[in-house]
């Protein structure tokens, strides 16, 4: 199998534009005497990302290719989740975005998702960009989670992780996702570098949960959706938190008093995949091939801050766009990169540690 997207790649993507080429038959597999009909189930994350999604992407395949999509949301989309839907059949659904980067292998490992037709990505060559696709999917968008913070309070900005901790200067309640990804924001916090992060050890887990046992009592949310931060910091509830960039491009489009710090930013990606035994298996394969095209994706980046793999979006997107893409280079020189295979490896145990203590405020490993 063609190896997707590595996180050396992912720093190395920054979006490296050329001209595009066109891919013939946009609506493929479909022919005249057999063309797309019926629906496709399209599981994603809900709020303004689906939309963006349904706006930029969908409703052009469902006007050129006549399939009629429909969205529905599982905001987290956990391993036990999506094994749960697929192996009972209970929920009927086609393609779906993954939750994160490491949940690509696990579900691959698990034997949960549709080989693509041998030949989805023929004529492509020259649009996707190297190490982005494979037999069973294609990188979706790069996406990052990085701080944000309330300009009107902080004029001067908060500009790392361990100004972030610092609440004698900076103070004020603070927002983080219910993610054992903290960790890592964690670790940075204490002056660690990026590359030093992993492999988390134990040692490295207790020196996290110490930092976030400070942090704790100036937290006063955890957020689930990507909105919930961008809004909260943006309306000062919270001075500063987390948010995935694509959310708080949004925020920024609506003038929103929020500034980014790129610094640590943890840079991740996402995969369009199509669940095992899919009903409209045929209509997913030709949506995921239709989308990889230009203009589509700089219309998602236009509209959210993300976007697929895909050359040729320097037409379409202005400097602005630009400069809040996870893949832009200049932010991801500044990112920890996940380390998707520690994190297929870790996540459950992370999880059921990181629960634990937002319930109950105990570390125990």
């Amino acid at each position: 199998m063609k190896k997707l997207l590595s996180g050396v790649a992912l720093t190395c993507l920054a979006l490296t534009f050329a001209s595009t080429a066109s891919a013939n038959e946009p609506c493929w597999p479909a022919t005249a005497d057999n063309p797309l009909k019926g629906e496709m189930i399209v599981m994603s994350s809900g709020g303004s990302l689906a939309a963006a999604i349904e706006e930029a992407l969908f409703n052009a395949f469902e006007k050129a290719c006549g399939v009629d999509v429909q969205q529905y949301t599982l905001a987290n989309r956990s391993l036990d989740q999506m094994t749960t839907l697929i192996e009972s059949g209970n929920f009927s659904f086609d393609m779906f975005l993954t939750f994160n980067g490491q949940r690509y292998p696990q579900l691959l490992d698990a034997g949960l998702l549709e080989k693509l037709p041998d030949d989805v990505w023929s004529g492509l060559e020259d649009i996707i960009l190297p190490d982005t696709s494979s037999e069973y999917g294609i990188l979706a968008a790069p996406f990052t989670t990085a701080m944000i913070y309330n300009t009107e309070i902080f004029p001067d900005g908060i500009n790392n992780w361990e100004n972030f901790w610092d609440v004698d200067t900076f103070p004020g309640p603070r927002i983080l996702r219910d993610n054992p990804d903290n960790v890592v924001f964690a670790l940075l916090s204490t002056g660690m570098a990026n590359k030093d992060v992993y492999p988390i050890t134990d040692e490295k887990l207790d020196l996290a949960f110490e930092q976030l046992n400070k942090l704790r009592p100036h937290l006063r949310n955890f957020w689930t959706t990507g909105d919930q931060p961008v809004q909260g910091v943006g309306s000062g509830e919270f001075v500063a938190g987390t948010a995935w960039n694509g959310r708080a491009a949004k925020g920024l489009s609506q003038n929103m008093p929020i500034g980014v710090t790129w610094d640590g930013n943890l840079l991740t990606a996402s995969y369009w995949v199509v669940a095992k035994n899919a009903p409209n298996a045929r209509n997913a394969f030709a949506a995921m091939r239709f989308i990889q095209n230009a203009e589509l994706q700089a219309g998602l980046a236009n509209a959210i801050g993300y976007a697929g793999p895909i050359k040729g979006m320097e037409k379409f997107i202005s400097k602005d766009v630009y400069s809040m893409l996870a893949s832009n280079s200049d932010n991801a020189a500044e990112a920890s990169i996940v380390d998707v295979a520690w994190w297929s490896e870790n996540e459950a145990r992370l999880t059921t540690i990181w629960s634990k203590w937002v319930a109950t405020g105990v570390y125990e490993r």
